[in-house]
């Protein structure tokens, strides 16, 4: 157990992330992406956008936890902003997958699936 700016390089592992960005700060994002410049990645966030659905999970979320600890709640991302990061370590190959059973989940990642 490390923190994501403890970790060294990746190489060329892939790097897989479910549910961890939305808990990370601009620079610990970098990181997570520099990781595995060399390499491959797969990670999911939560996007940012209006939904009924998302507002119910905020107001789940704050009402489960964010309260009780200070207002430490996840971040939810634009898409936009993602790419932003990802493409300053992966400027190649940049995939948003979404499916929308996910409501306000999607994947990134520069694997190809076909």
């Amino acid at each position: 157990v490390a923190a994501v700016t403890d970790l060294p390089s990746q190489d060329d592992a892939l790097v897989v992330s479910l549910g961890l960005i939305e808990w990370l700060s601009p620079s610990e994002l970098d990181r997570l992406f520099a990781l595995s410049s060399r390499g491959l990645f797969f990670h999911s966030f939560s996007e940012k956008h209006w939904s009924v659905t998302q507002l119910i999970h905020r107001a789940y979320v704050h009402l489960s936890y964010g309260w009780k600890t200070g207002g430490y709640v996840p971040q939810y991302h634009r898409v936009a902003d993602i790419a932003a990061i990802a493409k300053q370590h992966h400027p190649d190959r940049l995939n948003f997958y979404r499916k929308r059973q996910l409501r306000f989940g999607i994947f990134v990642s520069n694997l190809t699936f076909e």
